[in-house]
């Protein structure tokens, strides 16, 4: 089983793209675009393929339809609105085109069969919204939780073809927390510490911190500095900064700490371990799943 995510925007055709999702979740429906007939009979691959190189440059998206999605793979997808689904796939590749489609000029004609569940943003992992920055129409999403999670959220939210095999064997939630999931842990630890986060600061081109805090007793500004995995932090950088700099690294790896100096302060991972444990109601919907997940999977 897979998991895959899917830009529902087609090109090909004069439909917009509510009209398109509409039109797919009617028809149980997801695929791609790349028409080659206003006829609404069903032909080959075969058939297909020789008349769509014909007339498009390539059709490498919809090689990968073909050859990759299978039955019981999930795909999620989102709507005009930004509303995000998951989606089961029920059949192998098939060429589908209907009277609808030719009146409404909806050019998604290379589909697999699914049934959809609507899932709410604060339950769509991390790693899920970020693929859907990528331009490509339709990708993998090669991560081991993310496919252990929708499989989870399906059962959840399924009363029918559920998984049975939901393997996940950790204790380690940070294994699984994706970067902007562990900046929104810390955001919400500071928050309740006597921290205030400045909403504006947290930008993309902001390198070397996530976002900004003020203290709210001393009044003092710090850059927040975090890292998961395997990257460290190194306190040399922040040798002879001007700033005050609080810093978080998941895994307690750090470089020359032995710099670390009164405008630096760190947050170790065990204060975050606990702040899970005494604060559970306050965590991002998604965290919270994904620490019922591991806790369900160790029993």
């Amino acid at each position: 089983m897979s998991i895959y995510r899917l830009h529902i925007r087609p090109k090909g055709g004069k439909a917009s793209v509510k009209t398109a999702f509409n039109y797919c979740l009617e028809h149980g429906v997801l695929g791609v675009g790349w028409r080659i007939t206003d006829s609404i009979d069903e032909i080959s691959w075969e058939e297909y393929s020789s008349q769509a190189k014909q007339q498009f440059p390539n059709i490498d998206t919809v090689n990968y339809l073909k050859t990759r999605i299978k039955p019981n793979d999930l795909i999620w997808t989102r709507d005009a609105l930004g509303d995000y689904y998951l989606a089961k796939v029920r059949s192998e590749w098939k060429y589908y085109n209907t009277i609808e489609a030719n009146e409404e000029d909806i050019d998604i004609a290379n589909v697999v069969e699914v049934d959809f569940i609507k899932i709410p943003t604060n339950e769509v992992p991390g790693k899920v919204i970020a693929c859907f920055r990528a331009t490509r129409t339709l990708q993998a999403i090669n991560s081991e939780f993310v496919s252990e999670y929708s499989k989870y959220i399906w059962n959840k939210k399924s009363d029918k073809n559920i998984f049975n095999d939901i393997t996940i064997k950790q204790n380690n939630i940070f294994d699984f927390i994706d970067s902007e999931e562990l900046e929104d842990l810390v955001f919400v630890y500071l928050q309740l510490n006597n921290y205030i986060i400045v909403p504006n600061s947290r930008k993309a081109d902001t390198m070397s911190y996530e976002y900004c805090a003020i203290d709210k007793q001393t009044k003092s500004n710090y850059l927040v500095q975090i890292k998961s995995g395997n990257t460290p932090l190194d306190f040399k950088k922040y040798q002879y900064t001007n700033e005050n700099y609080i810093l978080f690294q998941s895994n307690n790896l750090y470089i020359n700490i032995s710099l670390e100096n009164e405008k630096t302060k760190v947050i170790s991972r065990e204060v975050i371990d606990e702040f899970i444990k005494t604060s559970f109601e306050y965590l991002p919907k998604v965290i919270q799943n994904k620490i019922e997940i591991i806790n369900k999977m160790n029993g």
